[in-house]
């Protein structure tokens, strides 16, 4: 705009110039015309006038052209600079508007003050953040609407436009300004300002512009926030932290990077990432070095030298920074190295342990839920495997169904830290499907906070043992059964026919006595006794005497025993029998009627209760005997004295037999039996 405005200056010139010429010519024209005006006023007849115009056009022709020439290119030269005036107004008066919307429309505020400090001008931008329209603002001194404060110290600055005035410079950009605005609100601002200057070079006022940074500034006091927690993180991480380049130099460290080497703050900042190293470059594996420089993070493990010359193995996780350098944590790891040789021999002797017993030792990762087997579970099971993940399957699937329940019972147990040590019998299931008795014994390992994460154990072939367990209890009663039936036979035959005796004794000496009366009354008491005597020692005998089968069934002598202990009819006996039991062998047959035996005598002595329910049944792989009675129960997590049921238990075992006990104080007894027909001895015992 400065540019056209000496072109404009410049053509007022020469329109001047050509105005001065255009009057100068056309004076020169009006007075050769007036001299031949006055020329033809003289002169009487046309001859004469005709002989003096011709004398005079003949002087005055050269000056009357030129002096047509000369208007005609003033005119023609004064109309070209009218046409061009009008284009230079006409860009004018198009940059004067495009100045207006620029200034209109850019987001910094921007005041116009005149030479003494009064404000002319104020854009949109300037309004919004002051509060003040222009039209209030008009003339008013800039320090009333643009009222500014230093942001740390509070106190005013000195006037922005004194200053420029009074250096006649440009001020720069000042951050630290809060700005008061008309509404009470306070805004963070940066600011400037540049003197205005007239055509002569003379300050003509001066503009302000200001921009509201709040937002930037509140960003910025965060970044800065975010930066020195990041910072205090860095000082305070344990593990060391440097950024170097693999020229070999550290730009910055942490205070663990130059402690955990024993140095000093100011001695490490002299070293080289060589020094570090024993005589070793520092780039020790180049396949590492790559995948930095291509922007992965890796994980390696190196040795370092410590200022006393030792070494200390450290772990490093390095990445490239986006400037090209390197951010490496480094973490000691002497400790661990240590600790994992240590495990490695640990584990050593563990494999030669374990080759050198016939026990199947296991390890399971809770954490991980894995389970670890040494080579005794293929020895010892036929299973091919070492490791194995979703423990609860693999169990589910090789622990006997009726086990599981008491190894799981027990581990929750232990993982509640009721217990650390866990000895445990169970079946496990060889790969051919076939089960094998185990003793396991295990150790439970907790952590800081008191969590299971492993358990380590040792699982022992029982088989043998067990069975031979059973065998001998089954040798045992059979040698019970073979001593009651020799007692009966003795009380029987022997006992019973004496008291026969002495009642017939007693008979006869009644007829030869002479005091009737009174050896009658002695003879009938005797009677009496013997009779009683012989009842007792008849009942003894069937109670001790082998039940027999040879002539009566199973049922036979279910219901006379059922029948022999309710002459009253104090029991209300509901009584279920499978017909199919009495085709089974005798041996299981005379162990069913051992176990109705001792259970209904203890009903009998011990239960009070007025009902009682038998039920037999037979299946194609077992059979399943059931005894129920409705006298006050007790609480079968409390031990007891008795060992009338421990009998039947144990005689449930002897032949491979499952035991279940339900009751509970007023609530009754039921006890079930199942025992296998065909299938080997085993045990399964189970309370609830």
């Amino acid at each position: 705009m400065h540019k056209q405005l000496k072109h404009i200056t410049a053509r007022l010139g020469r329109r001047s110039v050509l105005l001065f010429v255009l009057f100068s010519s056309m004076l020169l024209l009006a007075v050769t015309i007036a001299q031949i005006s006055r020329a033809g006023i003289h002169t009487a007849n046309t001859e004469s006038i005709r002989a003096y115009f011709l004398a005079i056009a003949s002087g005055n022709v050269l000056l009357i052209g030129t002096a047509m020439f000369l208007i005609t290119c003033v005119f023609y030269l004064l109309l070209m600079e009218n046409r061009r005036q009008r284009r230079i107004i006409g860009k004018l008066r198009m940059q004067e508007e495009h100045l207006r919307v620029i200034i209109s429309n850019i987001g910094e505020g921007l005041i116009a003050t005149d030479r003494k400090g009064g404000i002319i001008y104020m854009n949109p931008a300037a309004e919004k953040l002051t509060g003040w329209s222009r039209g209030e603002a008009k003339n008013l001194p800039l320090e009333k609407v643009y009222q500014v404060v230093n942001e740390e110290t509070g106190k005013p600055f000195e006037n922005i436009v004194s200053r420029i005035f009074k250096h006649g410079l440009t001020v720069q950009p000042e951050n630290n300004t809060l700005l008061h605005t008309k509404n009470k609100n306070t805004l963070v601002i940066s600011n400037s300002g540049s003197p205005l200057m007239d055509r002569k070079g003379n300050i003509s006022g001066a503009v302000v512009l200001f921009n509201n940074i709040t937002e930037q500034k509140k960003r910025d006091d965060e970044l800065k926030q975010s930066e020195e927690k990041y910072r205090m993180l860095i000082e305070q991480a344990s593990d060391g932290v440097l950024i170097y380049s693999f020229d070999g130099t550290i730009y910055e460290f942490n205070e663990a990077a130059y402690k955990q080497i024993g140095y000093s703050k100011e001695e490490f900042a002299t070293l080289k990432l060589p020094d570090l190293f024993f005589n070793e470059p520092v780039i020790l594996n180049q396949a590492v070095a790559d995948k930095i420089f291509a922007g992965q993070t890796v994980l390696f493990n190196r040795r370092v030298k410590k200022k006393d010359g030792t070494a200390m193995e450290v772990e490093i996780n390095a990445r490239m920074l986006p400037d090209g350098r390197s951010l490496a944590f480094v973490r000691d790891i002497t400790e661990r190295k240590r600790t994992e040789q240590a495990m490695q021999m640990a584990l050593e002797r563990y494999d030669i342990l374990s080759k050198a017993t016939s026990d199947t030792i296991w390890d399971w990762d809770i954490i991980h839920n894995r389970m670890h087997y040494n080579e005794g579970i293929s020895k010892m099971f036929g299973h091919q495997i070492t490791e194995t993940g979703n423990i609860a399957d693999w169990w589910k699937e090789n622990i006997h169904p009726d086990d599981i329940k008491n190894v799981t019972d027990a581990l929750e147990k232990a993982f509640k830290k009721e217990r650390q040590n866990l000895q445990l019998e169970y079946r496990f299931r060889c790969d051919n499907g076939t089960y094998k008795y185990i003793y396991d014994r295990a150790f439970v390992i907790f952590d800081e906070q008191e969590n299971p994460v492993r358990i380590i154990g040792a699982m022992q072939d029982i088989t043998y043992q067990k069975e031979e367990e059973l065998r001998i209890a089954r040798a045992i009663a059979d040698a019970q059964e073979q001593e009651r039936r020799h007692i009966g036979e003795e009380l029987h035959d022997n006992v019973n026919q004496i008291l026969v005796g002495s009642l017939l004794t007693l008979g006869m000496a009644k007829d030869k006595n002479t005091d009737r009366e009174k050896v009658n009354s002695l003879i009938d008491a005797s009677k009496n006794h013997v009779l009683n005597a012989i009842e007792e020692l008849r009942k003894l005998s069937h109670e001790i005497a082998p039940a027999t089968f040879e002539k009566k069934s199973l049922r036979d002598i279910f219901e006379t025993l059922l029948e022999g202990i309710n002459p009253n009819k104090q029991f209300n006996i509901n009584f279920e029998f499978d017909e199919a039991v009495n085709t089974i062998n005798d041996d299981i047959q005379l162990n069913l009627y051992r176990i109705l035996q001792g259970q209904v005598k203890d009903i009998l002595n011990y239960s009070g209760a007025n009902a009682l329910e038998v039920k037999l049944t037979c299946s194609e792989n077992s059979v399943k005997m059931r005894i129920f009675d409705n006298g006050r129960g007790f609480d079968t997590r409390k031990p007891r004295r008795g060992i009338g049921l421990n009998n039947i238990k144990n005689r449930a075992e002897s032949f491979g037999g499952k035991f279940i006990l339900n009751s509970a104080p007023g609530m009754g007894c039921e006890i079930v039996v199942e025992i296998p027909v065909e299938a080997e001895p085993g045990l399964q015992l189970v309370f609830k």
